[in-house]
């Protein structure tokens, strides 16, 4: 487990216990577009922390000229899309998937992107209980990315970041129950369908249905509640205190 250097300020943790679907699952980005302005106001940092069954968070790259057929084709199988502001792309959301922010000040000279990124990155790692996870993109993964956490080749978890105006947010899904395999086959459905609208030859991503994985199968971590309280846990190792803040 990571040894921390020093602990920071007082934690403000969200733990949100509704399963949003549908428009309402919008709604935790406008949160997290708040907690944003209060962390630039000197307050937090907050860790809100969610889950969203039937969406497909998309980014903005993964929207196409087609993308109104695509939405409908979707829609009409009872998923809704959301495009984040966020980078990254697109993550099939479930109740399977722990999603969660961390949302902190940040000043003009501390812009340094990847400082928050392996943050995030080791606190979720030392959260799942195991060294068998590495952190490293996953090719054939949805949402790939340098900071992606993986076991045995496969994606468990992805991170991605929105700058503001004196604060970041640093955003991440977490692949808690097993399902791995329906919800790379939603991913590689939703760009071969955007390739074809488009009338392109090539996906925008590649989608192997056995890069993703979840840490149920890897771990002895079996439901989003066990993943939260690990987190918690290790979260005590590095914030002085922690808050717990109604929504």
């Amino acid at each position: 487990m990571a040894e921390c250097k020093q602990k920071l300020q007082n934690l403000r943790w969200i733990n949100n216990p509704i399963l949003y679907s549908g428009e309402s699952a919008e709604q935790v980005f406008a949160l997290d577009h708040q907690l944003a302005q209060r962390a630039a106001n000197g307050e937090g940092p907050f860790l809100h922390v969610w889950r969203a069954k039937d969406v497909l968070v998309l980014g903005s790259r993964d929207v196409s000229s087609q993308f109104d057929v695509v939405q409908e084709h979707f829609r009409q199988k009872g998923y809704r899309l959301i495009v984040r502001q966020s980078g990254g792309a697109l993550v099939p959301l479930d109740a399977g998937v722990v999603n969660l922010s961390y949302i902190c000040a940040k000043s003009p000279g501390q812009l340094h992107a990847d400082e928050d990124f392996h943050f995030l990155a080791d606190w979720l790692r030392d959260s799942t209980g195991t060294e068998r996870v590495m952190i490293g993109e996953v090719d054939g993964s949805y949402c790939p990315g340098r900071f992606d956490l993986q076991m045995d080749g496969r994606k468990v978890c992805g991170i991605a970041q929105r700058r503001y105006s004196g604060a970041v947010v640093v955003q991440a899904f977490i692949n808690v129950e097993v399902d791995g395999n329906r919800r790379a086959t939603l991913a590689k459905q939703f760009y071969e369908l955007s390739a074809q609208s488009a009338h392109s030859q090539t996906p925008l991503f590649q989608i192997q249905l056995d890069k993703v994985g979840s840490l149920q199968q890897f771990s002895g971590i079996h439901t989003p509640e066990q993943f939260v309280e690990r987190l918690r846990m290790t979260a005590k190792q590095r914030f002085r205190t922690i808050v717990m803040e109604e929504q």
